[in-house]
């Protein structure tokens, strides 16, 4: 897959292998119908981006999302959108991208717990964290105090507190 679009005064041609992403900047000539690039690079360099699309908008801007896959099978779905990226080109012809400013109204307030002490009641009782920390907890717990410890996270880390 590929796509050849113009951004600025230059054009930017994406090539979607099954790999990496690429991107080239440089001219078009549309009498001849060649592309001469000046610069190359990746449009991203994560292993899961792939099939680009691009979309100006009214006010000249113009954005890409990609499909991300590489997701555990087993849910009904296999990959989603990537957040939209407002692309630009730096004086010497890089491509630059920024996340689309629309997506700060995403955002909620921010929330931190400093040391925060969850306490469990029995020797089989559990401790339910806030559902905002389900994505970055740390969970500390006291050892040899604690028996046992389970959690639904996929990862834990357990360290020793001196």
């Amino acid at each position: 897959m590929s796509q050849l679009f113009k951004l600025g005064d230059h054009w930017v041609l994406f090539v979607s292998p099954y790999g990496k992403v690429q991107y080239y900047v440089g001219d078009f000539d549309a009498d001849t119908c060649r592309f001469q690039a000046q610069t190359h690079g990746f449009l991203d360099c994560g292993p899961n981006f792939t099939a680009p699309n691009t979309m100006q908008l009214p006010d000249g801007r113009r954005i890409v999302w990609g499909w991300l896959n590489g997701f555990p099978g087993g849910h009904g779905w296999n990959g989603c959108l990537s957040l939209p990226r407002v692309l630009s080109l730096t004086e010497d012809g890089q491509l630059r991208q920024s996340p689309a400013p629309q997506l700060r109204a995403l955002r909620g307030d921010a929330i931190a717990w400093r040391h925060p002490v969850l306490l469990s009641e029995g020797p089989h009782s559990s401790c339910r964290t806030p559902t905002r920390w389900k994505f970055w907890p740390r969970c500390f717990c006291e050892l040899p105090t604690a028996l046992s410890f389970r959690s639904r996270m996929r990862r834990v880390t357990l360290c020793r507190l001196s």
